[in-house]
């Protein structure tokens, strides 16, 4: 027991002398640190979707020239995305606004009414940002300047023809046809 007590001893004698080596040396400083502020805790952005539940198609919607700034004249065609599920109907989850996508949009002319719509007139890609969200479903703004139509020539309708990527449900694609290319005085 007697060793048991020696050694004991020893080793808090040690311990002692280990803690003074380690003690800084400088004087402690006598003025007080800043009150620290609390940190606000990070804003959690909430999950985006990749996926929308049933979705089998999509239709293209809703085309029709629209004013999109200060001034009383017509901007340009909008045209809007509507995600359908295997038996057509409409699908409203909060995922149709949140799913992450971009588009390919192309649009079609031709002379007269009867003939095949084959004269590219608008070709271009939105990414996700570009696209504009309503209260459920992408919207897409095609400025009137950028459609290369000539009104003497060409027929005053055409074909709206848009493919969406998706993150993880793949491309789908739909055509409108007879949209209004141009507006007549």
């Amino acid at each position: 027991m007697k060793n048991k007590t020696i050694i004991g001893c020893i080793v808090l004698v040690a311990a002692v002398i280990t803690m003074c080596w380690c003690v800084d040396e400088d004087p402690v400083s006598t003025h007080t640190l800043p009150k620290s502020e609390p940190v606000p805790a990070p804003t959690i952005k909430e999950d985006t979707c990749e996926k929308i539940e049933g979705l089998t198609c999509i239709r293209v919607s809703g085309c029709g020239w629209n004013n999109w700034d200060a001034d009383m004249d017509n901007d340009g065609l909008v045209v809007e995305i509507v995600y359908l599920d295997a038996i057509g109907d409409i699908i409203t989850s909060k995922c149709t606004k949140q799913m992450p996508i971009s588009a390919d949009v192309k649009i079609y002319a031709s002379d007269t009414s009867s003939s095949p719509k084959t004269k590219l007139v608008f070709s271009a890609h939105y990414t996700e940002d570009q696209l504009i969200y309503g209260s459920i479903y992408p919207r897409i703004r095609i400025p009137k300047e950028e459609i290369s139509v000539d009104p003497s020539i060409d027929y005053q309708y055409g074909d709206v023809e848009i493919t969406i990527h998706t993150p993880t449900q793949g491309t789908f694609q739909d055509k409108n046809e007879i949209n209004k290319l141009y507006e007549t005085e």
